[in-house]
């Protein structure tokens, strides 16, 4: 069974890690208040009455949809790792469709949350990419003796 290259599997690490930081850090960062925020409450009497707002962790305030969010990043780099293991081990040539879809996926999303207001997939997407990239083109071929052949391809002819 051939094993992913160091590279790849130092940008899956690095992706991986990223990705579990980011969804650890929804429960400890607290989301930023502007000066001065308030709530305005109706009281008993009818008036309104203005309540600080207690600082808030992003868990907090967004709940369930920002776990999804994060989540997808973590399967994402898993999904991925196992499909380019899977690929390596066949020996077919390159990263493979499952691989690429998975990573441009995430790649998109991270392009889509950093213009409108959540980067987080974005250098997880980058990093998935990477290391689809860096993938061998060239098909690994196992030799009768236990030894690996490694095709070399010709770019073209003068």
């Amino acid at each position: 069974m051939k094993r992913l290259d160091p590279i790849t599997a130092i940008l899956l690490l690095f992706a991986g890690l990223l990705s579990l930081v980011l969804t650890v850090l929804a429960f400890v960062v607290q989301v930023p208040l502007r000066d001065g925020s308030h709530n305005l409450v109706r009281a008993a009497s009818g008036a309104y009455v203005e309540v600080p707002i207690a600082p808030q962790t992003y868990f907090q305030k967004y709940g369930i949809s920002e776990l999804l969010l994060l989540g997808f990043g973590l399967l994402s780099v898993v999904a991925v790792g196992v499909a380019l293991r899977i690929s390596a081990a066949r020996g077919t040539n390159g990263a493979g469709r499952p691989a690429w879809r998975l990573s441009v996926a995430c790649l998109m999303l991270g392009v889509v949350g950093s213009v409108t207001i959540a980067p987080y997939l974005l250098m997880v997407g980058i990093l998935l990419v990477l290391a689809c990239g860096t993938v061998s083109r060239s098909r690994v071929a196992g030799g009768s003796d236990g030894s690996e052949v490694v095709a070399i391809r010709t770019v073209g002819t003068l």
